[in-house]
């Protein structure tokens, strides 16, 4: 697993909503607001790149008929066809479960016209498929178009999301390193401003962000493999003379 090293940003000086409003922005008014809470609040950031261990795909197909026994029979025979798709490709369908199962019947929806040639009932139902096998699952899934050739009728398209379990133990490094950036933000901040970093007179111990590993809109996190954790520490310290 590759790690970035902890990135310290850089002091982020809050005074509080009055001195905002009496615009101690300009000039030497930034020490003053300082000098007179004798406070400074500073964030610290970690992060690492991590891998999906767990891979979660949702597949969901739909059999339509004029009567439920031939819906349900023809559904059967399609979750058949699917399990051995995955079987063909490497992917154990033992864990196959029913995710979501959902008829609709026209007649009692109001829906239906003897006179037009739509079927009475459709049948609609999502399988999930677990496995720790990630990058599997995902070439798996760019052959989700081989399942039509089959007979099986898709209800759309699911791209399969992909989980870091290990979060909890990364987390307390990651706290720790985002902690000791903040300090030392803090502590440049009061040398140059000629104070002294006393204790801590609040803390949040870290928020919390995963990343697509490139982190842009076109990306989700949840559908990629490679990820970035961010952790953020929100610091504030008493300061003296």
């Amino acid at each position: 697993m590759k790690q970035l090293s902890a990135v310290g940003i850089g002091a982020l000086i809050v005074f509080g909503l009055g001195m905002v409003g009496s615009g101690y922005f300009v000039g030497g008014g930034i020490y003053e607001a300082f000098a007179k809470d004798r406070q400074v609040t500073v964030k610290g950031l970690a992060e690492r790149e991590v891998t999906a261990d767990v891979a979660v795909w949702k597949i969901s197909h739909r059999a339509s008929h004029d009567t439920l026994a031939d819906a349900k029979e023809k559904l059967k025979a399609d979750t058949a066809s699917i399990k051995s798709f995955l079987q063909e490709n490497g992917l154990d369908p033992s864990g196959l479960t029913v995710n979501s199962y959902h008829i609709q019947d026209r007649v009692s929806d109001g829906y239906f016209n003897k006179d037009n040639k739509a079927t009475r009932f459709t049948l609609t139902q999502t399988l999930l498929l677990q496995s720790t096998d990630v990058e599997l699952v995902r070439a798996v899934s760019q052959k989700i178009a081989d399942l039509p050739e089959k007979g099986v009728v898709l209800n759309g398209y699911n791209q399969p999301t992909y989980v870091f379990q290990g979060l909890n133990d990364i987390k307390p490094d990651m706290v720790a390193e985002a902690t000791r950036a903040a300090r030392e933000s803090a502590q440049k901040f009061a040398t140059d401003s000629g104070s002294e970093l006393e204790t801590i007179l609040y803390a949040n111990q870290g928020v919390v962000q995963i990343l697509p590993l490139i982190n842009t809109s076109e990306l989700n996190a949840n559908t990629e493999i490679h990820k970035k954790i961010r952790l953020v520490t929100t610091i504030t310290y008493k300061l003296a003379d």
